[in-house]
């Protein structure tokens, strides 16, 4: 029995080792980050796949670290990109805190090293900068073979905080496919970063909080993904030259954006929309407007009980106006607080229905207290 036992152990000791290094990587780089690392005691293909795995993951488990923890943190970083001073690096993923003189220099230097890197194929940056200290390199965007850039740079000066990540001069950004960009503005000079600085980009995703202008206008004739979320309610438009595009969501509250897409529209189109102010018939007549631009929609919508005990629509009046409920929603989803009926709200409903007939319906309760708390607190203010 223990040569049968010592057997058995044998051949499964020789499977693990017999996996090629490149699978071994590949299957750490889908795990999070601490089940990645404990595969590294399976074996002694598996602990040196995990020291040499091309996906760089550094996240700061703590949203305000102090002194000592921040020191740890870049020690970790500084000694990890030491021993890949050789090693290939294809995706780099950090998020730090940069509050002095001295995290700054770090952070640029480690940008040098990464930028070094040819083979470097993803970066994303999430960095919350307290010093005028720190600068953003072109040289980070400089690799032949990038593809997808992941940018989200919070300042924080003089007791208030924006977004704004600067996107570099550079040409050598022609080459990346995808772009995801958290902002806290946007002026008139941004749209046309799309037309010149990205020929092949094929999916875009903006978080912004106000647009100086009336008009958001992105060209790109190789965009296939467009995502739009927008933190403040405020009235725009978007206008998208994109003939390639087959998907577009938008994200916001209750003032929706009037959308023109040239020279046809997405073939699938997303609403999710948080409800938190009072809306009236316009509101309806907007969405129903929207439902004529694709052939597929989606549309989601997070409010409470609150809110819709405040609801008064003619609704009458409206189906006066929109006699025919547009058929293409495939799915209207609503989330609510736990605990919360909303059904007994039978009017809030109706409008909607009034609106369109989706395909399937579906009810979440999801928002988890700590973001309940928020809203309400938001709402005492």
């Amino acid at each position: 029995m223990a040569r049968v036992m010592k057997r058995i152990k044998l051949i499964r000791t020789r499977d693990l080792e017999d996996f090629p290094p490149e699978l071994l990587h590949h299957i750490q780089s889908l795990l999070p980050l601490k089940e990645a690392a404990r595969t590294s005691v399976l074996s002694k293909a598996w602990l040196n796949a995990w020291s040499t795995i091309p996906t760089l993951r550094f996240r700061e488990f703590v949203d305000l670290p102090n002194m000592v923890q921040q020191m740890k943190y870049r020690n970790l970083v500084n000694r990890t990109l030491l021993r890949y001073l050789r090693v290939p690096i294809t995706s780099f993923k950090l998020q730090m805190t940069v509050d002095d003189g001295k995290s700054a220099s770090s952070l640029e230097k480690w940008i040098q090293q990464i930028a070094s890197k040819s083979c470097i194929t993803e970066i994303h940056l999430k960095i919350d900068i307290y010093t005028s200290s720190f600068h953003l390199s072109d040289a980070l965007f400089s690799g032949e073979n990038l593809k997808k850039v992941n940018l989200r740079f919070f300042y924080h000066f003089g007791g208030w905080s924006w977004l704004n990540p600067i996107l570099p001069i550079t040409d050598s950004l022609a080459n990346v496919r995808e772009l995801y960009l958290d902002i806290k503005y946007i002026d008139d000079t941004f749209p046309n970063l799309f037309k010149s600085k990205f020929p092949y980009l094929e999916s875009l995703s903006l978080k912004i909080d106000s647009y100086i202008k009336d008009i958001l206008d992105i060209t790109c004739v190789s965009l296939k993904r467009l995502i739009i979320k927008v933190r403040h309610d405020y009235p725009f438009s978007l206008y998208v030259f994109a003939p390639k595009l087959l998907f577009f969501r938008y994200t916001g509250d209750v003032t929706i954006p009037s959308f023109l897409f040239l020279p046809v529209a997405p073939q699938q189109i997303e609403l999710n929309l948080k409800l938190r102010k009072p809306i009236d018939i316009c509101f309806f007549l907007k969405i129903r407007e929207a439902l004529n631009l694709s052939s597929k929609f989606s549309i989601k919508i997070s409010t409470s009980c609150d809110f819709i005990k405040q609801f008064d629509v003619d609704i009458s009046d409206m189906r006066r106006q929109l006699p025919c409920p547009a058929t293409n929603v495939q799915q209207l989803s609503f989330r609510a607080c736990p605990g919360e009926e909303l059904w007994g709200h039978s009017e809030f409903f109706d409008s909607f229905f009034s609106i369109c007939n989706p395909s399937f319906l579906k009810t979440i309760r999801s928002i988890v207290p700590a973001r309940l708390e928020r809203y309400q607190n938001e709402k005492s203010v």
